[in-house]
């Protein structure tokens, strides 16, 4: 083997010694790491002190009844839950206390977004297309293909499409508009970002279903719910769960409080 040296691993043994002071500790570390710069630090360690005492409370039974320490111990946090599921739930029942509206007392603070933002897209969303319908644009820009050579791409019964300003600014709207306001919910949202879009949009995209089969014989009210059912839905989750995360990464930097100026 030449000069290469040879490193020996020994096989880690079947158990870590640890103090059971420090498996609660470490639980709790995970338990608490999600909800900083969320939950305020007071709320935090309270949460904290209670599981602290439950989780000991259970360790101690289990040590009563012939368990060696450390054992009960992982026995007791891990009875005690998974870190991510608590800390989820712990922020539900926390974002519901908060003073909040009748919708988001309804249906939850992070729901409450995804509809406020979601919304208004579509109303606008049907806005322009309305507007487009009832009052076309008379000058409409040149086709570089023949309704012929169109065809080919768009066979029967799809519309042609169309090239002129207003309608090509219905197609952009519809594609900005699911990225736009999956990163708003998604900022304002700590968690279940990507969840509550999808949630709303499922409703939205049935009624837009309905508003556009009552436009029948005008087939772009089934469009605007094909364009939402095949890339609102995809692209308002993927953005809504980036911005959430990217969020919580940056409400994790500890913000030092600013000093209050004297007044003169």
């Amino acid at each position: 083997m030449g000069t290469a040296k040879l490193i020996r691993l020994h096989p880690p043994t079947e158990r870590e010694d640890r103090p059971p002071e420090e498996i609660v500790e470490d639980y709790l570390d995970h338990l608490c790491a999600p909800l900083v710069g969320i939950m305020p630090f007071g709320r935090r360690e309270r949460l904290r002190a209670e599981a602290r005492y439950n989780i000991l409370e259970r360790a101690d039974l289990y040590t009563l009844e012939g368990m060696p320490p450390q054992e009960a111990a992982e026995e007791a946090v891990r009875k005690y839950g998974d870190t991510r599921d608590l800390s989820e739930a712990f922020l539900e029942e926390w974002l519901h206390s908060l003073p909040q509206g009748a919708l988001a007392r309804r249906i939850g603070l992070p729901m409450s977004y995804a509809a406020f933002f979601f919304i208004q897209a579509s109303l606008w969303g049907f806005v322009l297309l309305q507007y487009r319908l009832f009052f076309p644009n008379d000058q409409p820009m040149v086709l570089s293909l023949s309704p012929a050579q169109i065809r080919a791409f768009y066979p029967e019964p799809l519309p042609l499409p169309e090239s002129n300003p207003l309608w090509l600014l219905v197609w952009v709207y519809g594609f900005l508009a699911p990225l736009v306001a999956g990163w708003l919910t998604g900022v304002k949202a700590p968690i279940g970002a990507a969840r509550s879009v999808a949630t709303i949009l499922a409703w939205l995209i049935l009624l837009t279903f309905v508003v556009g089969t009552l436009m029948l014989p005008l087939t772009e009210g089934l469009l605007f719910a094909m364009l939402q059912l095949l890339w609102w839905i995809p692209a308002g989750t993927l953005t809504a769960h980036v911005a959430s995360a990217l969020a919580r990464r940056r409400r994790l930097r500890f913000q030092p409080p600013t000093r209050r100026k004297k007044s003169l």
